[in-house]
């Protein structure tokens, strides 16, 4: 009877946990999602530059600002990081380039 009352008391507290995640704050990523389509597109029609093609660039990391401002920066394989400052509600970009120090 004891056995029944403690799967009884675990069953219940898995519940409350699990109905407590779903309630989560989103994510950055999550909140910006239509963003981010918008930003990679962006770069793309306006550079032509696929920032997801890993044999030309090492990686990518983005930031919002706000909802229609951010920043994309793009490391190449050179000793060289593009800069993206992009609008993405009036379609407006510039491109700046970040010079590395050799090691």
């Amino acid at each position: 009877m004891k056995n029944r009352t403690y799967n009884h008391a675990f069953l219940f507290v898995f519940f409350l946990f699990f109905t407590l995640s779903l309630k989560a704050t989103p994510t950055k990523r999550e909140r910006y999602h239509d963003g981010y389509l918008k930003l990679i597109e962006l770069i793309y029609d306006n550079y032509s530059i696929d920032i997801g093609n890993r044999d030309l660039y090492e990686g990518y990391a983005m930031r919002f600002e706000d909802e229609c401002n951010a920043e994309v920066k793009l490391k190449t394989y050179k000793p060289l990081i593009k800069v993206f400052k992009l609008n993405i509600c009036e379609n407006r970009s510039e491109v700046v380039y970040e010079k590395l120090n050799p090691r």
